[in-house]
């Protein structure tokens, strides 16, 4: 049968078009199937479902089957393709063994390992005492340092992506020195928690840091003491966030942080503190690369 021609689509607008009748005429010269000079009615949106039903379609959004129970080729990413939107609403296509990759990356490089004490949980744990000698001086800094054999918290999750898990993983204990993660340019957290007790009341001014002596890099934190007390002995506990991102000049064999304390106050400030706990806290980072 020839094909039939669809009439009267002209000066619709396209909003209406599907709601919109048409007429089609069938081929007058052949009358095997419809009677000659007959006129049928529909709808384009009628068509369209007619169409759909026969290859596939989008309805509603969702895809669906031809005949064959197969979605049309239009509908098909390219092989081992998957969507995603991008902040600039486009849709670009990511290979899925790369977004697995890129994936993995940030679930391998993160983790955090807290140590709560050294010589395999005797609960050693790093001391110092700082004073003033006189009015508005500063008392210098010095190292908090773990030894051997750390003694690490049951919340610990080393990075899987960290041959060792073990204290060199965050301690370099020949160095006396902090170690982040080996992925190049992955943030850290460093959350340190010191007790303190003092029997004199100077004001005073603590400063934490971390410093990597070969680039003279810190990061530093400070907290006061005022005149003012708990009680006799004065303690108490504070915690701080430092904040670092590894890179050459840090990951590099025999680098890394050393953990520092002093104090600014009046005249014979004294205090002591213990160094109750650290955790670095990895965040994930997508670059595998390591120093």
């Amino acid at each position: 049968m020839a094909e039939r021609k669809v009439t009267d689509l002209t000066t619709k607008a396209a909003a209406s078009l599907q709601q919109t009748d048409v007429h089609y005429m069938v081929d007058t010269t052949d009358t095997g199937v419809d009677p000659a000079g007959t006129s049928y009615k529909t709808t384009l949106g009628d068509m369209i479902e007619g169409i759909k039903a026969i290859d596939g379609g989008i309805a509603g959004g969702i895809a669906t089957l031809n005949t064959s129970g197969k979605l049309v080729a239009i509908q098909v990413p390219a092989s081992d393709k998957v969507s995603y939107t991008s902040p600039a609403n486009t849709t670009p296509h990511l290979n899925v063994e790369v977004a697995l990759n890129q994936a993995i990356k940030y679930v391998a490089t993160s983790g955090q390992v807290k140590i709560n004490s050294y010589n395999g949980g005797s609960l050693d744990k790093p001391t110092l005492t700082l004073a003033t000698t006189a009015a508005n001086t500063f008392s210098g800094y010095s190292n908090l340092e773990y030894g051997a054999n750390l003694n690490f918290s049951s919340s610990t999750e080393f990075p899987i992506m960290d041959p060792n898990k073990n204290d060199a993983s965050i301690w370099d204990n020949v160095n006396k020195k902090f170690r982040e993660n080996n992925s190049v340019y992955q943030n850290h957290i460093w959350r340190i928690v010191l007790n303190y007790s003092r029997t004199s009341f100077e004001k005073v001014q603590l400063l934490i840091r971390l410093y990597n002596q070969d680039t003279s890099f810190e990061v530093v934190e400070s907290k006061y003491f005022s005149e003012e007390r708990n009680g006799n002995p004065d303690i108490g506990t504070y915690s701080f966030q430092l904040h670092t991102v590894a890179d050459t000049n840090s990951l590099s064999a025999n680098r890394g942080y050393f953990l520092q304390l002093g104090i600014y106050g009046d005249n014979n400030a004294s205090i002591d503190f213990t160094l109750e706990s650290v955790t670095r806290v990895s965040l994930a980072n997508s670059n595998e690369n390591v120093i």
